[in-house]
Order: C-alpha cells, then sequence, then structure tokens
C-alpha cells in the first residue's frame, strides 16, 4: 500500500492518498483502525508500518482523541488524523468493502475542510 500526499494538480487537492495494495495490506490496515477504535493503541504511524510504502516522504499520523478532527498538516509531508472512537467505527466501516470488492474502487475516507484522505485501489478518483 501507498501512502502519498499531492498538494496540487486536481481540484480535490490537498489530499493524502491510500493505494496499490491487495487484500492482505487492507485486512492490514483494518487491524490498525480497530486497535484505534478500542483503544487499545492510542496511535498509529501508519508510514512506520511495513505493509506501507511512504512516497516523498509522507507520513501520517493516526491518533485516538475525545472527538473527530480533520487531518492536520505538521510540516511539510508530515499530518496528524484524530478521531474518536465512533469516527474509527466509522472509518472501518468505509474500510471494510476493500477486504472483498475487487474492482478498481474509491473511498473518501475524509473530506473536511482541510486535506482530504482517499482509498483508491489504482490511485484515481
Amino acid at each position: 500500500m501507498k501512502l502519498e500526499y499531492l498538494a496540487d494538480g486536481s481540484p480535490d487537492c490537498p489530499l493524502i492518498r491510500l493505494y496499490d495494495f491487495d487484500r492482505e495490506e487492507i485486512g492490514k490496515l483494518l487491524l490498525a483502525l480497530r486497535d484505534l477504535s478500542s483503544r487499545t493503541v492510542q496511535q498509529v504511524s501508519l508510514h512506520q508500518q511495513p505493509f506501507i510504502e511512504s512516497i516523498d516522504a509522507c507520513e501520517l499520523n493516526l491518533v485516538s482523541a475525545g472527538q473527530d478532527h480533520d487531518i492536520v498538516q505538521i510540516q511539510t509531508s508530515k499530518f496528524n488524523f484524530k478521531c474518536s472512537q465512533r469516527g474509527w467505527n466509522d472509518l472501518i466501516c468505509l474500510v471494510e468493502p476493500f477486504s472483498t470488492i475487487a474492482n478498481n474502487s474509491f473511498q473518501w475516507l475524509t473530506r473536511k475542510n482541510g486535506i482530504s484522505l482517499l482509498l483508491s485501489r489504482d490511485g484515481l478518483w
């Protein structure tokens, strides 16, 4: 699974995209989201996961919080995404279909006022 930040190039930018993945990698992403939802862990640094290939040193930290927040840019390619237990559960519901559907689909995981998060099999949307 590739992790990449796109600052511009589309009206949907800025965005972070997770793409080029298989079912096993989606399963690992779902485990990380479930760990955040259950508060088994407080943070998952996606860029440090063995199934993630960071493009251009993109870093995305998923953080448990009391309420949902936008993705916050800490440095040029470093981001924090904070969600509540309910927020992580919502993301799990959006990601789960990718564990069974084999088409070239995509899903916006968040599209709040700041930086969007996209899950896409082929990187397109």
